[in-house]
């Protein structure tokens, strides 16, 4: 049986950007003929950025972004080891909390000889939007992946 799968992908310019700091932010609105439009933001975190970047870089976007009043996916890498308490970690944490998102990936996405860590996250505003998530080797870097629900096979 064959699968059709269509999705419409458009920047949102608004809401793009590379601040001051460094933090790399591309939003997406992503579109399927099965589900009403969703937004996923692509995040890069450099390693050198200071504590405070979910909150005085990434909430502001991410608020804006809750106004167009759609669900969220935040993935990509943002260089702070969710497996380990530490102080990005925390701050991470607690954005999370601020924004009532939910954190999918629980394995490590970077294993090294001498080290396991979670730099590669996928947060959702509504765990309902994705049907599953995973982490995929390659190396010793792993990737986070989900898919959403409006992925679901249409038969044609």
């Amino acid at each position: 049986m064959p699968i059709l799968i269509t999705l419409k992908a458009e920047i949102v310019n608004d809401l793009t950007e590379i601040s001051v700091s460094g933090l790399h932010q591309l939003w997406l609105q992503v579109q399927s003929k099965k589900r009403r439009s969703f937004l996923v933001c692509i995040v890069y975190r450099p390693p050198d950025i200071g504590l405070n970047c979910p909150e005085s870089d990434l909430m502001p976007k991410y608020t804006q972004a809750l106004s167009l009043n759609r669900d969220i996916v935040l993935t990509g890498d943002v260089n702070c080891d969710l497996l380990t308490k530490s102080p990005r970690g925390d701050a991470l944490r607690s954005f999370c909390i601020s924004v009532n998102a939910k954190q999918l990936i629980e394995k490590p996405t970077r294993v090294t000889k001498n080290c396991r860590s979670l730099l590669d996250v996928i947060l959702v505003s509504n765990p309902d939007l994705v049907q599953s998530s995973d982490v995929r080797s390659r190396l010793d870097y792993k990737r986070s992946l989900f898919s959403p629900r409006c992925l679901e096979s249409e038969s044609t």
